[in-house]
């Protein structure tokens, strides 16, 4: 009996050690437009999206690998029935504006999701018919 209980808390334990690797994101792309994210416009350019801090990995750092500027934001946690075909940003587009919305890891079911900001929602009424989702490969650092 004592013996199933350690192995049940070793396999729990390696299932949550698992969990926490899984959730881990660092992925690097160039972004060639202007886009907001947790409310800040940040310039196109070379990226990195990782996880910070604690290992839940819920908060990401959204950084410009030459200038340094970036932000903090809080994601959320989304699925897909499937395993993403590619690692990639997706960003909404309203008329000339974009949103970074999702990041996908090639061969994960799940992904990070930024909740919508109140500017976005309003454009996102304002366009629409116009509406665009745009997929930005990225690459796994």
């Amino acid at each position: 009996m004592k013996t199933r209980i350690a192995l049940l808390v070793v396999m729990l334990g390696v299932t949550m050690v698992g969990e926490s690797v899984a959730q881990s994101v660092r992925v690097k792309a160039n972004i060639p437009f202007d886009f907001v994210v947790n409310g800040s416009t940040l310039p196109a350019g070379a990226y990195t999206i990782q996880s910070y801090g604690v290992a839940d990995g819920k908060t990401l750092r959204v950084g410009n690998v030459d200038t340094h500027q970036g932000t903090l934001v809080n994601s959320l946690d989304m699925s897909s029935l499937s395993a993403s075909a590619s690692t990639k940003l997706v960003f909404h587009r309203y008329g000339n504006r974009y949103f970074l919305s999702q990041v996908w890891i090639q061969g994960e079911e799940n992904g990070r999701e930024f909740p919508k900001s109140h500017r976005e929602a309003e454009l996102a009424r304002d366009y629409r018919s116009t509406y665009q989702e745009v997929d930005l490969v990225a690459a796994v650092q």
